[in-house]
């Protein structure tokens, strides 16, 4: 098990700086106090990650909460996730793959089991996503949110969805959506609730 009490706690890295990380496993728990936590990296700035695989839980009392990365930006390529796990936020932007993805990142072949909650911005891939894309995604878990901005796959989507499936109960107050709380700016395409 990995523990912390600040930013970026990872269960392989804290902070993966324009990395790439392929072939990766992580089991076990991942625990902070603190911001940007996630079962293979806490923060991943630019670079790639493929092949990875999460069993176990990944959860803090702040924000920005993922099965494998808790903040990605600066564009960077996440193919071929596979993630079994509880992730628990107390705060905002928690998701079965990543808590938040800024603007240009490219989300592909994930798959999501387990359970997502925090208050918002909560989804069973992605809590929130700026810009880029995420495609050829399932999910079958369990997605809540005490406020605002839920979803099965993403909390707050301003990306294109494409051949993506969701199966799992999503909780919500307002905002709450079978596929995304709130979608902006972007189209979906060959998505399935079911």
């Amino acid at each position: 098990d990995v523990s912390g009490k600040d930013l970026y706690v990872g269960g392989v890295v804290g902070y993966a700086g324009s990395s790439t990380l392929s072939d990766v496993k992580y089991s076990g728990n991942v625990t902070s106090t603190g911001e940007q936590v996630g079962g293979i990296a806490g923060r991943s700035y630019g670079g790639s990650l493929s092949a990875i695989d999460v069993k176990g839980g990944v959860s803090s009392d702040a924000g920005y909460i993922g099965g494998a990365v808790g903040y990605m930006s600066n564009g960077v390529t996440l193919t071929g996730a596979n993630v079994d796990a509880e992730v628990v936020s107390k705060a905002t932007r928690a998701g079965g793959v990543v808590g938040y993805a800024t603007s240009g990142n490219t989300i592909a072949s994930a798959n999501v089991k387990g359970s997502v909650s925090g208050t918002e911005r909560i989804g069973g891939i992605a809590g929130e996503i700026g810009s880029g894309t995420l495609s050829k995604s399932v999910v079958d878990a369990e997605v809540t949110g005490t406020l605002d901005y839920v979803g099965g796959i993403v909390g707050i989507s301003n990306v294109t969805l494409s051949d993506v499936e969701t199966g799992g109960k999503v909780h919500g107050r307002r905002y709450v959506g079978g596929v995304a709380g709130q979608q902006s700016k972007a189209d979906m395409t060959n998505v399935v609730n079911k």
